[in-house]
């Protein structure tokens, strides 16, 4: 006979179990949600205190969002998503059209908001907003009043010398804090601002802020930091004040940092603010749209962003250069934007090649120079009109603009140059040094040390008759091309070519001879294939490789020698290689998609 009693305690039992492994699976998933960390922030751990631990660092009710592609629907998307999940969305600011908006929200941020926003289709990525930081270290106050150079006084002669050969007058973007255009050595060279801070074209700060009655007595000088960094690139050769790294650039001035964010410490001095990323992107953004091809930021966050480096990739796409300070922490913490592989990272030495005290290292600095004494740069004109002209400052916020200098001079030398043939030039073994020696406890962590008064000097006579050429580049090919191979074994003789070559050195070709040796891929000597020739600008070098010269190979070396001569007019030569590899199809081997 069934015991009903037993088998509904047995169903009861059952049940029981069952809905207490729900709730248990239930409140798995109400505790991993708001403690996941959103993928998008990767290198930031979210917690719900992130508005307190976080306050001095980053806009603690602001995040940043980029859509997956261009949208003309994406602010309308945006609100319909805060009508109906109620996110508390109080402004909705467009940083780049239909692809970048920053979002305000009535509440301090938190993972719930950001893996709610992550869980769209359309969205493609969340970061936070940081508040970057300028990386400048106490300015000596010491006041120059007489004209002199930002590196050393023989340094206006080393520009003197260059003078001659300019071709353009290169614009640099500087992204920073406050400007005063009408400061003497800056009003030559400087060009219509943006304030993305505070939404005007007004990038100076009203003149209650520029304070200070003497040339001896600068206060709240920090609050111009734009303008310092500006003068270190483009000070006017107006035999006033100072000189900048390239006199003849000019400045396009965005400034980031809001005048509403002043604070006074209790000694009554003012103290800037930090640079908003947000304002930072649609700066990069405008000065990318006009055409600007280099960039200097000295400013940074340890916090990374994903929006930030879509940006910056965009940036480099477009075949803008980027320069950035390494950072004042002395650690090797990562530092954005500098540590973005596409981001020229600067660090600071010392004049014996030692790494300065403060400055940040690490494998993504790229190049330090030596500002151990400081860089002398201009700040503003004070309420009395009195023009306040130079003082020496240190940290990597005026090592980075040393750098966007030199790269303008070399636009304003070579205005075609590419990018990656000014990053080949900026690691040129015969115009920078090696500083591993000088620091064996940083090793390969500072990049090369690049003196701005040697370089110059080099760059400034290479044009000249009796100075060993630079070459930069090159590139060889062959027909068909490498995603249409042909076959070891098909009588089919193909055309090689050494072309496209860029020097520093000579407007034209100084009667190059170039020669062609090839060899099988795992062969130890080399064969010579035709004759030397005449490298020719326009079609480069060409020899044909017969299909009797390969015979069962799937690979072959080739190697272009390239003699120019040492000296114009001279029997000396200087030899430079160029190496290619081809590829056969070899019965599927070696098929290129």
């Amino acid at each position: 006979m069934i015991d009903f009693k037993k088998q509904i305690e047995k169903h009861l039992n059952s049940i029981t179990i069952f809905v207490l492994l729900i709730i248990w699976q239930l409140t798995l998933v109400a505790i991993a949600i708001p403690n996941e960390e959103p993928k998008s922030l990767n290198y930031q751990v979210v917690t719900n205190n992130i508005d307190t631990a976080k306050k001095s660092l980053l806009a603690i009710n602001q995040l940043i969002i980029s859509t997956k592609k261009p949208n003309t629907e994406s602010q309308n998307q945006l609100e319909n998503l805060n009508l109906t999940q109620k996110l508390g969305i109080t402004k909705i600011k467009t940083l780049i059209p239909n692809k970048i908006f920053k979002l305000s929200f009535n509440q301090n941020i938190n993972p719930y908001l950001i893996n709610l926003l992550e869980s769209q289709e359309w969205i493609a990525k969340v970061a936070l907003n940081p508040i970057e930081k300028s990386q400048i270290l106490a300015p000596d106050p010491l006041i120059i009043s007489n004209p002199t150079t930002i590196m050393n006084p023989n340094y206006a002669n080393i520009l003197n010398i260059v003078a001659p050969q300019v071709k353009s007058n290169p614009i640099i973007a500087v992204i920073d804090s406050a400007f005063d255009p009408s400061q003497v050595d800056l009003s030559p060279n400087m060009l219509s601002g943006i304030d993305f801070a505070d939404g005007d074209m007004d990038v100076s700060l009203p003149s209650l802020y520029k304070q200070g009655t003497s040339n001896q007595n600068i206060i709240n000088r920090s609050l111009f930091h734009g303008s310092m960094v500006a003068g270190v690139i483009a000070s006017a050769n107006n035999q006033l004040g100072t000189v900048g790294v390239c006199p003849w650039c000019k400045i396009k001035p965005y400034k980031t940092s809001s005048d509403d964010d002043i604070t006074q410490d209790t000694n009554g001095n003012y103290i800037a603010p930090g640079l908003y990323q947000d304002s930072m992107i649609s700066s990069i953004y405008h000065a990318i749209s006009k055409g600007i091809k280099i960039i200097n930021i000295s400013a940074g966050s340890n916090i990374y962003s994903s929006v930030y480096q879509e940006v910056i990739d965009y940036a480099r796409d477009n075949g803008v250069i980027i320069v950035a300070s390494s950072g004042n922490d002395n650690s090797n913490n990562l530092f954005w934007p500098a540590s973005f592989d596409s981001v020229i990272s600067v660090s600071s030495i010392n004049k014996d090649l030692t790494k300065s005290s403060y400055s940040n290292y690490g494998q993504a600095v790229d190049i330090s120079v030596p500002i151990d004494n400081g860089v002398v740069t201009p700040v503003y004109k004070n309420t009395q009109g009195v023009d306040l002209w130079s003082l020496r400052a240190l940290g990597t916020s005026f090592a980075s603009p040393v750098v966007s200098g030199i790269i303008g001079l070399i636009y304003s030398l070579y205005p075609g140059i590419t990018p990656n043939t000014v990053r080949t030039l900026l690691k040129n073994p015969t115009l920078i040094s090696s500083l591993n020696s000088s620091n064996p406890t940083y090793l390969d962590q500072l990049g090369v040390g690049l003196n701005p008064e040697l370089f110059v000097t080099s760059l400034g006579l290479m044009n000249t008759i009796n100075t060993p050429i630079q070459v930069l580049s090159s590139s060889t090919d062959y027909n068909p091309s490498r995603n249409n191979l042909p076959g070891f074994n098909i009588d089919q003789d193909l055309v090689l070519k050494l072309k496209d070559i860029q020097t520093l050195g000579a407007d034209q070709s100084l009667n190059w001879v170039c020669q062609l040796y090839t060899k099988d891929y795992n062969a130890n000597s080399w064969d010579i294939l035709g004759s030397s020739q005449i490298y020719n600008p326009q079609t480069g070098c060409s020899t044909i490789l017969q299909s009797s010269d390969r015979v069962n190979i799937a690979y072959m070396d080739i190697k272009w020698i390239l003699k120019i001569p040492a000296v114009s007019g001279s029997n000396e030569f200087k030899e430079f290689e160029f190496r290619d590899l081809i590829v056969f199809e070899f019965n599927g081997i070696g098929m290129s998609n």
